[in-house]
């Protein structure tokens, strides 16, 4: 039942909002960038971070946006004492 749920909002937002380039998503993300900071691989970080931002945005330049930023906040997170 979760997964048809997650199918349905993913089908919504390919249909509804491949055009929308908002930056919504990157605000959405960051508790799930905190929870997931420390997970060493990275394309396992990537994935994680993809798959929650294509429930509501289909945009792939919004989808790389979100996972650039991730990318970033994870090292900041994992190296507090770097500038």
């Amino acid at each position: 039942m979760k997964d048809d749920r997650a199918f349905l909002a993913k089908e919504a937002a390919y249909e509804n909002n491949s055009l929308c380039e908002d930056s919504n998503p990157l605000i959405r993300i960051t508790p799930l960038i905190v929870w997931a900071s420390k997970i060493k691989d990275t394309e396992e970080f990537c994935q994680a971070v993809i798959s929650d931002t294509e429930l509501t945005h289909s945009n792939l330049l919004v989808q790389d946006a979100v996972k650039i930023y991730a990318l970033a906040m994870r090292y900041l997170l994992n190296n507090p004492g770097d500038p």
